[in-house]
């Protein structure tokens, strides 16, 4: 496991809400929602850990809140 930390104040709820999410142009579908953080595709062909329908994230989405264990 890697873990970054990052200035992040809310957890995102929805991937429309993260800094990594993206939308790039596709050649043969149009347009595709990606993961940037992890470089994999959130479309309808995805694998389905990575299906992202517009409710919650992914199953797969690495973002975690751990607390500061001070």
């Amino acid at each position: 496991m890697i873990a970054i930390k990052t200035n992040m104040v809310l957890m995102p709820e929805y991937c429309d809400e993260c800094r990594w999410y993206g939308t790039r142009p596709h050649p043969m579908k149009g347009w595709t929602d990606l993961c940037e953080l992890m470089g994999e595709c959130m479309d309808d062909d995805a694998d389905e850990g990575w299906l992202y329908d517009g409710n919650g994230r992914p199953v797969n989405c690495p973002l975690v809140q751990v607390e500061n264990g001070e």
